[in-house]
């Protein structure tokens, strides 16, 4: 069974065995009473009870009723199945976990991979692993630090419907319309010469 990282315990809340969880899609309505999550991968559990709180959510879990067992999952990681997480990806609600190492194209041109995503008040950003334009630059002059990888750089661009055109989920390929401002202009200059 292949396990997919929704979120984490953040700590306990209460004294009835209630957490606090953080999950990385911030709408959360995936989960609900009667659902199975995985804690740290070994132990399946089934929810109780599930609701929002402030920029998180309160998670009640079978068998954790007080707060010396809740204690015992502080900073621990939440997992759901890939069969369930894959069940959720509809035309309209995209869970955001299952599109790690997806081709990420904007307007036809490959941009990267996506790599990760971030959480902020505002709106999801998509991490995207994309080639360095700078490194001919950098190998020239042998300006490279030891622990950076020489191909590699980071986007971060806004998971926002106005961008998102099209997810090809058979062919794990994003499509999106960005703007150039958004964009790196090295990166862009780069990649219209190959």
């Amino acid at each position: 069974m292949k396990l997919l990282e929704i979120g984490y315990i953040k700590k306990p809340k209460g004294l009835k065995g209630e957490l606090i969880a953080v999950l990385h899609d911030r709408d959360g309505s995936f989960i609900s009473s009667n659902s199975k999550v995985y804690i740290d991968v070994n132990t399946e559990y089934t929810v109780q009870t599930f609701k929002s709180y402030k920029d998180a959510f309160i998670l009640k879990l079978d068998s954790i009723d007080d707060r010396n067992q809740s204690d015992l999952f502080k900073g621990k990681k939440i997992y759901i199945t890939k069969d369930f997480a894959a069940s959720l990806n509809t035309e309209s609600e995209i869970f955001l976990a299952t599109l790690i190492d997806y081709k990420v194209f904007n307007n036809s041109l490959l941009i990267g991979k996506l790599v990760g995503f971030l959480n902020t008040k505002a709106h999801d950003i998509i991490q995207v692993e994309t080639p360095d334009p700078d490194i001919e630059n950098k190998k020239s002059q042998k300006s490279l630090k030891v622990d950076e990888d020489p191909l590699l750089s980071m986007l971060e661009l806004p998971w926002v419907s106005q961008f998102i055109q099209s997810v090809d989920h058979d062919k794990k390929e994003i499509f999106l319309d960005v703007p150039v401002d958004l964009l790196d202009p090295d990166f862009l200059s780069t990649s219209k010469k190959s």
